[in-house]
């Protein structure tokens, strides 16, 4: 029977590897000069925010790189998929564990081509099937709530949705404002070190926390 307690894991930097940098290291060396005045201008528009919250397809995205006609679709995609390292197979036998005994969720700020792209890389490495359903119980991704985080609202989603109680629920990120804005709401929360083992952090929290609020 599982213990009453519920774990929500984000993503990119807990559970799979990221390269911070690389994006942008990428579309420099592929634009050169022309490089800041593009992202200058797509970050004004907000367009990777509103990607990460569905706003719009994986076409128009990528059409507000390939309108400059200095990029091909493939190299877009490349670069922007290039922050995405690997998801250990050690931290993948991890949940699994886990699961036999706690209810475990995944929250993560993402878009559709990075999901892509890394459900597609676990199914040739592992043969991984359906990432979500095999490793959790329920797995929320921010583009297809329409909502990402830091925002209070898609905390009180998924305590919603999947019935947990804010005190009986671990949230772990590697974001100090997402850990800030969970804690708010009464959840239990670990601000975890970005590509850093996450299994000896949550097992001693764990023992000796046993429930008891903590937020780091």
């Amino acid at each position: 029977m599982k213990k009453n307690i519920n774990i929500i894991f984000d993503l990119g930097g807990v559970l799979l590897n990221l390269d911070f940098g690389a994006i942008e290291r990428r579309f420099q060396a592929l634009l050169g000069n022309d490089f800041f005045p593009l992202f200058r201008n797509l970050r004004t528009q907000n367009i990777f925010d509103k990607f990460e919250v569905g706003d719009f397809s994986e076409e128009k995205f990528l059409d507000y790189f390939l309108e400059s006609g200095k990029l091909t679709q493939e190299e877009v995609l490349t670069a922007w998929n290039s922050i995405l390292l690997d998801l250990p197979s050690h931290r993948l036998d991890f949940l699994k564990k886990l699961k036999k005994d706690y209810n475990v969720y995944l929250l993560s700020n993402t878009n559709y081509t990075h999901v892509q792209k890394i459900e597609a890389d676990l199914k040739v490495q592992y043969g991984i099937q359906d990432f979500r359903k095999e490793f959790f119980d329920i797995g929320y991704y921010s583009f297809e709530m329409g909502m990402r985080k830091p925002e209070k609202r898609i905390f009180k989603a998924v305590l919603e949705d999947a019935n947990l109680i804010a005190a009986d629920t671990i949230f772990i990120d590697d974001n100090k404002n997402n850990i800030k804005s969970a804690a708010s709401l009464g959840i239990q929360t670990i601000l975890h070190e970005a590509n850093t083992e996450i299994e000896p952090v949550l097992m001693e929290f764990l023992r000796t926390a046993h429930g008891t609020r903590r937020t780091a």
